[in-house]
């Protein structure tokens, strides 16, 4: 009987102790650059392509989603894992390769204004959102939403890991509501399945929808975030310490852009 018990309840105590040793090996302290980028990928932009795709046609392009997200991830794991290797940024080396001024300037104004044209779908999403919600009018909720972004940095402070937190804290929300829309609607899983690797495009319309995910997906800041995000993880710089970080970097980045690839299928 001894025998039969103890496999089970060596399962058991392994299954109650995984929570801390997540904890002890590092992995939660690591934990957070990929999730502040993949906020990227849960942008209204992405929902908007994302949903005009399946309303129009169904499950036919949900490997345009697939294939977008799969860039996407290798893309964020190289710009991390340089972040990592070098302790710079994406944006740093590219300074640092361009050298002279008549170059690093154009491109920092061209890579400003392409910042601001990208965060106004995030913008114009909170300020729908609140103005849905809440019924605010919609200049007090551009308001808002202006002022939300100063208030969160603001209770931050120097401590970076509170806004880590609080966005794995909206991001799991948002799980869980998408785990609660695929039980209430209950879609076909051979569909789910089929569509998601066989590629099929018939049309003009339905390749603008593609480019449209692609471009939605694949997005410079958050490359360049992701890699100015990892690289702040660094404390000694070391190479004991690099190998570390780039395991933790790898289960990190598959972990949450999986989940944020989740929410857009």
């Amino acid at each position: 009987m001894e025998t039969v018990n103890s496999p089970i309840r060596n399962g058991l105590s392994r299954a109650y102790s995984f929570p801390s040793v997540l904890l002890k090996s590092g992995l939660w302290r690591w934990w957070g650059p990929a999730i502040i980028a993949s906020v990227a990928y849960v942008d209204p932009g992405n929902f908007g392509t994302d949903i005009s795709g399946g309303a129009s046609y169904g499950y036919i392009l949900l490997w345009s989603v697939m294939l977008a997200n799969l860039m996407a991830m290798l893309l964020q794991y190289m710009t991390g894992k340089l972040g990592i290797a070098t302790g710079k940024s994406l944006a740093y080396m590219v300074h640092d390769s361009l050298q002279t001024r008549t170059k690093i300037i154009p491109y920092w104004l061209a890579s400003e204004t392409f910042a601001v044209a990208t965060d106004l779908a995030e913008f114009l999403g909170v300020t729908s959102a609140i103005h849905l919600l809440f019924g605010v009018p919609l200049l007090v909720s551009c308001w808002i939403s202006a002022g939300d972004v100063v208030v969160v940095y603001a209770l931050a402070g120097k401590r970076f890991r509170r806004i880590e937190m609080f966005i794995t804290t909206l991001i799991t929300t948002m799980s869980l509501g998408y785990v609660y829309e695929l039980l209430t609607t209950k879609p076909s899983v051979p569909q789910l399945v089929i569509h998601s690797f066989l590629p099929s495009v018939s049309g003009n319309a339905q390749l603008f929808l593609v480019v449209g995910v692609i471009g939605a997906t694949v997005m410079p800041h958050a490359l360049v975030t992701h890699s100015w995000l990892t690289k702040n993880k660094l404390t000694t710089g070391d190479a004991e310490e690099k190998r570390r970080l780039l395991k933790f970097h790898k289960m990190d980045t598959i972990l949450n852009l999986s989940n944020a690839s989740f929410k857009c299928q």
